[in-house]
């Protein structure tokens, strides 16, 4: 079950060693129908995308864990832009992660392609999936160093500056109904 997030202007998850576990309907329930009524209809869109971004990779690989994290697991005032996503699979996944199938899935940065057959060449240093309603990463769960590098990255509070700060939240692990 998911605690309430903060009264503050940041709205912040309690700090935690681990992850909140939590369904889609509750993340649902707290981080849109109960998040500030200004930032609804951007969070039900970033909702939908979640929604989806989850439901595909539980299909390409059925026992990854996912953590969310960013704005959208807050109640601040401003809409948040997208929803953070990680993604722990086992080293034996890795390849299988990084194929074609997979690729579209992920947070691709220094990206340059054609739009369409033969159309024109575009290039973007970064190019986020689902329509850029999520942010995706991929981290070795064999890999305790790696394991723990997003824990505290995604427990960090990070100021309108982009410096980290001495507080700390929780964050967000989507589990099953």
């Amino acid at each position: 079950m998911l605690p309430p997030c903060g009264d503050d202007e940041l709205g912040l998850l309690p700090p935690s060693p681990n992850p909140y576990p939590a369904t889609l309907n509750e993340i649902h329930q707290r981080f849109v129908l109960e998040a500030p009524e200004q930032t609804r209809e951007r969070r039900s869109l970033i909702f939908e995308a979640l929604r989806l971004h989850v439901a595909m990779m539980r299909r390409l690989f059925k026992h990854c864990r996912i953590w969310l994290a960013g704005g959208f697991v807050t109640h601040k005032a401003d809409p948040p832009r997208d929803a953070d996503l990680a993604f722990l699979l086992p080293a034996r996944l890795m390849s299988h992660a990084l194929s074609q199938t997979a690729l579209p899935l992920w947070t691709l940065a220094d990206v340059t392609g054609r739009i369409g057959a033969g159309g024109p060449l575009g290039l973007t240093p970064r190019l986020q999936p689902c329509l850029g309603l999520t942010d995706s990463f991929l981290v070795n769960s064999e890999s305790l160093a790696n394991v723990e590098y997003w824990r505290r990255l995604w427990s960090s509070v990070i100021d309108r500056s982009g410096a980290a700060t001495v507080r700390t939240k929780g964050f967000v692990e989507v589990v099953d109904d």
